[in-house]
C-alpha cells in the first residue's frame, strides 16, 4: 500500500511541475494534432470543434469589447475576430473612458487640476488622477454638481427632441453650463428660418416658400408662420371685422357684403357670388374698395351736411339740403359698380328723405355741378335715379318697392353703370326688392366719371358700409 501512494503523491508533482500542463476548466496546452477530430463534438483535450466552444466563451467574455471567437483546425481558439479591450493601448470610445497612454486629449489640467500627469485606470473606465495637483473643478466628474446643467454624458434628461429639434445626439459642453447643440442643428427645428418640409412644415419663420396673404384670398396684409410650422398663421392678413357675419374676415371675404360663409365663387374670378352684378356676372370682377366703416372717415371728403364717425357706422345728417360724403374712387368707361348698406332714422325728421349713393360727382369746391346718384325714397317707398345738372337735381326713373315698410331695416342700394347706362337696385332685410335704370349719351359727354360716395338728404341715415366693383 506504501508503494501505490507514494507513486500517485509522484504522479502529481509530475504533473504541477510539468510547462503547460492546466488544472480543471482552464484551457488546455494545445494537443497534438491527431488528438483534434472536428467532428462538431468536443472530444477530451478539445476546447472547440466547428462552432462548438467549451463553455459560455465569447469575445466579451475574455476581455474583448467586439468580434466574434472561431474554431482553428487544431481545435484551438481563434481570436482573430475579437477586436478592443483594455490594455491595448487604444480607446474605444463607448466602451473606454481612456486606454494606456490613450487620454483623449484629457488633461489634469482639463479636469480642474492645477498641474500633474494624469495616468489611466486599470480598467480603463476612469482616469488615474493620483498624479494630478491642486483642487479638481467639478466639471467633468460625470455628476450634476453646483451650477451645473449637464456634465459629460450626464444631460439631466434632455435630448435633441425635447430642444425642439427633430434628431441629432445632445451633448453638454466643456464648461458644463450649457448644452452643446452641434448635432442637434444638423437636423433642424421649427423656427430656425427652414422649411424641413419631410417633418411636415408648411413654413419655417420667415421661410414662407414664396407665399402672402393672396394666396389665402386675402386683399392685404402680413403673412406669418404658424408657432408649430405647420400652418400660416392669417391674424396680419385680418382687419378683425366681419361685416356681413359669415365667419370669414372682411379682409378675406371675396364678398365682404352678403354672407357666403362657402366663399362661392362660379366663374373663379375672385369675387364671391353674391357680390357679382345680377344679370351680368361677368361685368364685375375686383373689390376695388371696401369700407365697413370702423375709423375711416378722414379718408372721406365732407361735401356738404354733418358726418359722424360712430360704432361700425357713419351717422350722415341734413337739414331741408343735401348731405354728400365722398371717396376718390373714380372709374370711366368701364363697368362699375357703387354699393352702400344703411338703415334709416326711426322717423323722418324734415318731411320727404332720400339715402343711398353717389354715383360720379363734378363741381367746383363744395359745390356740386353734375352728378347721379341712386336713392331709396322714404315716402315713396321707390328706389329712384336722379341727376344734378348744375343748377337742380331732377328725377331720371323711378321703381316703386312692392311691400316695402317705413321701418328701420337695413337697406342696400347698388348703383351699376356700364356703357352708357346706370342702373339702380334695392334690396331690404325683409327681401324686399326693386331697380330702375337710365341711359345716357355715352362717352361723349362723360357724364358717369368722377368720384363715388354717400349722399343723404331731409334727415338722418346711418350709413355702415361702402362697396365699390369694377
Amino acid at each position: 500500500m506504501k508503494s501505490r501512494a507514494f507513486t500517485g503523491l509522484a504522479m502529481l508533482v509530475l504533473l504541477l511541475t510539468t510547462p503547460g500542463c492546466r488544472l480543471f476548466m482552464d484551457i488546455p496546452d494545445e494537443p497534438d494534432d491527431d488528438t483534434c477530430i472536428v467532428n462538431g463534438v468536443l472530444d477530451p483535450g478539445e476546447v472547440c470543434d466547428g462552432g462548438l466552444f467549451l463553455g459560455e466563451v465569447s469575445c466579451q467574455s475574455l476581455g474583448y469589447h467586439e468580434g466574434a471567437l472561431a474554431c482553428t483546425a487544431t481545435c484551438q481558439l481563434d481570436l482573430g475576430g475579437c477586436s478592443g479591450r483594455c490594455g491595448d493601448g487604444a480607446r474605444q470610445a463607448g466602451y473606454e473612458t481612456c486606454d494606456g497612454d490613450d487620454l483623449g486629449e484629457v488633461t489634469c489640467l482639463s479636469l480642474g487640476f492645477d498641474t500633474g500627469v494624469l495616468a489611466c485606470g486599470a480598467d480603463c473606465s476612469a482616469f488615474d488622477t493620483s498624479g494630478c495637483e491642486g483642487t479638481p473643478d467639478p466639471c467633468g466628474n460625470g455628476a450634476l454638481d453646483d451650477g451645473e446643467i449637464c456634465d459629460g454624458d450626464v444631460l439631466a434628461g434632455e435630448t435633441c427632441a425635447s430642444m425642439g429639434y427633430y434628431g441629432g445626439a445632445l451633448a453638454c459642453q466643456l464648461n458644463c453650463l450649457d448644452y452643446d447643440l452641434t448635432d442637434c442643428m444638423t437636423f433642424g427645428q421649427c423656427g430656425d428660418d427652414v422649411r424641413q418640409v419631410e417633418q411636415g412644415e408648411a413654413c419655417d419663420g420667415l421661410e414662407l416658400s414664396g407665399h402672402d396673404c393672396t394666396d389665402f384670398g386675402c386683399r392685404s396684409g402680413t403673412l406669418a408662420c404658424a408657432a408649430d410650422c405647420q400652418f400660416f398663421a392669417l391674424d396680419g392678413c385680418q382687419v378683425g371685422h366681419d361685416e356681413d357675419l359669415d365667419g370669414v374676415d372682411d379682409n378675406c371675404d371675396n364678398c365682404p357684403s352678403v354672407p357666403n360663409p362657402l366663399q362661392s365663387d362660379g366663374d373663379g374670378d375672385g369675387l364671391g357670388d353674391g357680390c357679382e352684378q345680377p344679370l351680368a356676372p361677368q361685368s364685375l370682377s375686383t373689390l376695388a374698395h371696401f369700407d365697413p366703416f370702423l375709423s375711416t372717415l378722414p379718408d372721406y371728403i365732407q361735401q356738404s351736411g354733418t358726418w359722424t364717425q360712430g360704432t361700425d357706422m357713419i351717422l350722415g345728417q341734413t337739414g331741408t339740403a343735401g348731405s354728400t360724403l365722398l371717396h376718390d374712387t373714380s372709374f370711366y368707361l368701364v363697368d362699375y359698380a357703387v354699393e352702400a348698406t344703411l338703415t334709416l332714422a326711426p322717423t323722418n325728421e324734415n318731411g320727404e328723405n332720400w339715402a343711398g349713393v353717389f354715383v360720379a360727382w363734378k363741381g367746383t369746391g363744395p359745390t356740386t355741378t353734375a352728378g347721379y346718384t341712386c336713392l331709396y325714397a322714404r315716402d315713396e317707398k321707390a328706389v329712384q335715379i336722379w341727376k344734378f345738372t348744375g343748377s337742380a337735381w331732377q328725377s331720371q326713373s323711378a321703381s316703386t318697392i312692392t311691400g316695402a315698410t317705413d321701418g328701420t331695416q337695413w337697406r342696400r342700394l347698388r348703383a351699376y353703370v356700364s356703357g352708357a347706362t346706370l342702373r339702380c337696385s334695392y334690396l331690404d332685410e325683409f327681401g324686399f326688392s326693386a331697380s330702375v335704370s337710365h341711359t345716357v349719351s355715352l362717352p361723349a359727354d362723360d357724364e358717369f366719371e368722377g368720384p363715388v360716395g354717400l349722399r343723404n338728404y331731409n334727415g338722418s341715415a346711418f350709413f355702415t358700409s361702402l362697396v365699390v366693383y369694377h
